[in-house]
């Protein structure tokens, strides 16, 4: 019930712009090609009202994608700091060996 108010608003809104276009086209010299101009959005327009449930779809995807994506960022950070803490232990344990060699010399 809720998606037919949603598209008959949809349609009202999309009958009213055109209508407006129209008008608007109307007082400039080149009716014809913005008239068809707004033919050809007012079907694109159209079929995208038609097809919204593949496009929730896709939506639903981006999004699960888009926290898979923000997942990854965060494993990616926590594994640059441990990175870096290894590098540092690691830098710090070649210095330990190099002062023995030195003190041992």
């Amino acid at each position: 019930m809720r998606e037919q108010i949603q598209e008959k608003k949809t349609s009202q809104l999309l009958e009213q712009a055109y209508q407006r276009g129209l008008q608007e086209n109307k007082r400039s010299s080149s009716v014809t090609l913005n008239e068809d101009n707004l033919n050809c959005a007012l079907k694109t327009l159209s079929w995208l009202n038609s097809n919204r449930a593949v496009f929730k779809i896709n939506y639903e995807r981006l999004r699960e994608i888009m926290k898979q994506m923000q997942e990854l960022k965060e494993t990616l950070e926590m594994l640059r700091c441990n990175l870096e803490v290894s590098s540092k232990i690691g830098e710090n344990e070649v210095k330990k060996i190099l002062n023995q060699m030195d003190t041992a010399v």
